[in-house]
């Protein structure tokens, strides 16, 4: 495990893990993302040397809103804005929740803002590239890059101006609810798209039969490990609906 586990963690390590690098491993003065990058890249190659399979997740903190950029980076994107869909600061609210239809357009001084902390989260992402970049070349280096499924993904979406709210998550809107899955691996087609509804609960049955291993009884959610090769179980035979909660604003 690398990077950031749950929020506020703390020792001691939960069990099951042979190796823990949390983000309170990262020397002083060293870019978090730089720091996983480089340790992620070694722990392959040492499971390469040993010559056993293995697991491994890493969290990077960015792109969240107190990560900073490195300084490589500091000048990306300098007349980027955030994007402007139909939901972006909407001016009909009156067929929305009481929470929304209470909230005053955002002013120009929290546009501005939504644009600098988009362009900032986009500066963050590039280092994040460069690690995914560091760890295939990596995983090819040592011959492993064609038995290895590779899964990126996120825990929550986040709104950026959309429905009047500058900034945040916590709320069952598509923006906060949706994330990327995207998946690289052995018998995975080059470049489709699938409809089907995958959550983050499936991740453990999912893991767990793409390394022929047995999911405890308790594990009641579902792989989608038949998605990732043809052929794949049509739309009318997989999740139709799920349950989306949020606290009130």
């Amino acid at each position: 495990m690398l990077g950031k586990s749950l929020n506020n963690f703390v020792p001691p390590v939960p069990p099951g893990w042979d190796l823990w690098f949390g983000r309170g491993s990262v020397p002083a003065g060293t870019y978090e993302t730089n720091y996983f990058s480089f340790t992620a890249a070694n722990v392959i190659r040492v499971a390469k040397d040993e010559r056993r399979p293995f697991f491994m997740w890493l969290g990077t903190s960015a792109p969240h809103r107190n990560v900073d950029p490195p300084s490589r980076y500091a000048d990306a994107f300098p007349n980027v804005t955030a994007p402007r869909p139909p939901s972006f600061n909407e001016e009909d609210v009156s067929g929305k929740p009481k929470w929304l239809r209470e909230k005053p357009p955002l002013s120009e001084s929290e546009i501005s803002g939504v644009d600098e902390q988009y362009r900032t989260r986009l500066r963050t992402m590039l280092a994040v590239d460069d690690l995914i970049g560091r760890l295939v070349k990596r995983l090819r280096k040592s011959g492993e890059l064609e038995n290895t499924y590779i899964l990126f993904t996120s825990d929550n979406g986040f709104v950026m101006g959309e429905h009047r709210r500058p900034q945040g998550k916590w709320s069952a809107y598509e923006e906060a609810m949706r994330v990327p899955l995207i998946v690289r691996g052995i018998g995975v087609p080059e470049g489709r798209t699938l409809p089907h509804m995958v959550l983050n609960n499936d991740f453990a049955p999912t893991f767990a039969a793409l390394a022929w291993a047995k999911t405890p009884s308790f594990v009641v959610w579902r792989s989608f490990a038949p998605l990732l090769m043809s052929p794949w179980p049509p739309s009318s035979k997989w999740r139709k609906a799920f349950l989306e909660e949020g606290p009130r604003e």
